[in-house]
């Protein structure tokens, strides 16, 4: 779902002509938007961008999950064609039987390896970042063509989006967006994108209409409130396009199927898989799960150079797929049958889709099944690469330092900045980072035992004040 404000003239001189400013609600269920719209609990949202533009239902992409499921928004490409197949996918190109899975082979994006997905990122795909002057991104999933110093409250992210899952609670991570969208929105920026979790964490961990999820959307329409209060204050109000959407939904899931342990007790294979058998050594098959609602399945035919066809899946294991077909659980199957070409089946029917060239699928009787027209695709595409060109280089960055993985094999660049070592905080206005255990506040430090010595005997040998007040010894 989308809504935005039409551009209209500026009140006020500013560098650019015009912005945009997108707000992306994750999980965020159309109905529950709708329903929220109706009964006034979004007044914000109703009357910035609703208003003054438009409301309309948008279908999501396959793969529907968090990550994937943005890269349409900033690369106008299917998360498919940018190589990013799903939140979770193994990469048989770089298998090594003696390495079983890991990293590089099995990737997965929730977590470290998520600093991974702008590498995985096809060259073709040009995002926002790239095509916009002073981009800034607060929370983003991809964030390929932005300065390190536009990835606002990055460093941040490390450990609030790992309590906020570890506690069930992203109230914190959803405050954190909302109040670094209100201090840099002033700044000359053509494209601002802001990523609010916590619609689709609490669904997660409750409901989709549970009222910590309903609080999630609200949060996101005192957002917007703040936003516009700053643009009419900066007189960028009328120029600037606000933009908010939802990259997926959430459905209500009545069965549990775990496709992984039903391909090793049922059919005896030896299977890899993420949160404890990425290490497998020469698996049969690999189950890389996207979410809640989908999972790939890859299998060796003899190897795992090539991917296998339909007829040698179904002639190396005897009734699997039927068996996936008739799990309750199991809605659709959609199986690769040649370069281009596959096979999609259900309770419901079968149907046959081949890429004819020309942006069609044609269907199982032969009628295309049109996505979308080549020409077009690759006149963007030229734009892009015209509109880059024009740009003027960016300087070289150095390469950053590699780590050892041990038995993952392979090197990997190492995630996120350097943290520096452990300290208290000693005051309101002391940098936030990493802090050192709570001590008794009648406690001395090191510190103030050096202080003291100096001092010399009959000191005070109470706990000296906050940085204390006698000063260091000049040196000669």
């Amino acid at each position: 779902m989308a809504a935005m404000p039409a551009l209209g003239r500026s009140r006020a001189r500013r560098p650019p002509d015009r912005a945009c400013v997108m707000l992306l609600a994750d999980g965020a269920r159309a109905d529950v938007f709708e329903r929220l719209l109706e009964e006034g609990e979004l007044p914000n949202i109703a009357r910035h961008v609703v208003a003054r533009g438009d409301y309309r239902r948008a279908s999501t992409v396959f793969t529907s999950t968090t990550g994937p499921a943005h890269v349409p928004f900033l690369t106008g490409m299917f998360p498919g064609t940018a190589d990013i197949p799903g939140i979770r996918w193994f990469d048989r190109r770089k298998y090594r039987p003696d390495l079983g899975g890991g990293a590089l082979r099995m990737r997965s994006y929730v977590g470290a390896e998520a600093g991974l997905v702008n590498a995985d990122l096809n060259p073709d795909a040009h995002t926002l970042f790239e095509l916009c002057e002073n981009p800034l991104n607060i929370f983003g999933f991809v964030t390929r063509g932005l300065p390190k110093r536009a990835d606002i409250e990055g460093g941040r992210k490390l450990w609030l989006w790992p309590h906020a899952h570890s506690s069930g609670d992203y109230t914190q991570a959803d405050g954190w967006a909302a109040r670094a969208a209100e201090r840099v929105i002033h700044r000359t920026s053509e494209f601002v994108f802001v990523m609010f979790p916590g619609i689709d964490g609490h669904a997660h961990h409750f409901a989709p209409d549970d009222e910590r999820t309903l609080n999630s959307y609200r949060t996101v329409d005192r957002a917007v409130r703040k936003i516009a209060n700053v643009l009419s204050h900066e007189g960028t109000y009328d120029n600037t396009l606000i933009v908010i959407c939802s990259d997926h939904g959430h459905s209500e899931v009545l069965e549990h199927f775990d496709v992984a342990v039903a391909l090793e007790r049922e059919h005896g294979l030896r299977v890899a898989y993420h949160m404890g058998r990425t290490l497998t050594m020469r698996p049969e098959a690999v189950v890389c799960v996207s979410g809640n609602g989908m999972a790939h399945l890859y299998f060796a035919a003899g190897d795992w150079s090539r991917p296998p066809a339909l007829e040698q899946i179904e002639a190396a294991h005897p009734g699997l797929l039927a068996r996936l077909r008739e799990e309750p659980a199991v809605d659709i199957v959609a199986t690769r049958v040649g370069p281009g070409e596959l096979i999609v089946e259900s309770r419901r029917g079968r149907a046959r889709l081949a890429d004819a060239g020309d942006g069609a699928l044609p269907g199982g009787g032969g009628r295309p099944v049109r996505l979308c027209r080549a020409a077009a695709s690759d006149g963007r595409r030229r734009g892009a690469r015209a509109h880059l060109r024009q740009r003027p280089p960016r300087r070289a960055r150095p390469a950053r330092p590699t780590r050892a993985l041990g038995p993952l094999g392979g090197r990997l660049p190492l995630l996120g900045p350097r943290l520096r070592p452990a300290r208290a905080l000693r005051g309101p206005g002391a940098p936030l980072g990493p802090r050192s255990p709570p001590r008794c506040p009648h406690a001395r430090t090191a510190r103030d035992e050096r202080a003291l010595r100096r001092r010399g005997p009959g000191a005070d040998r109470g706990r000296l004040s906050d940085r204390a007040a006698l000063p260091r010894p000049r040196r000669a």
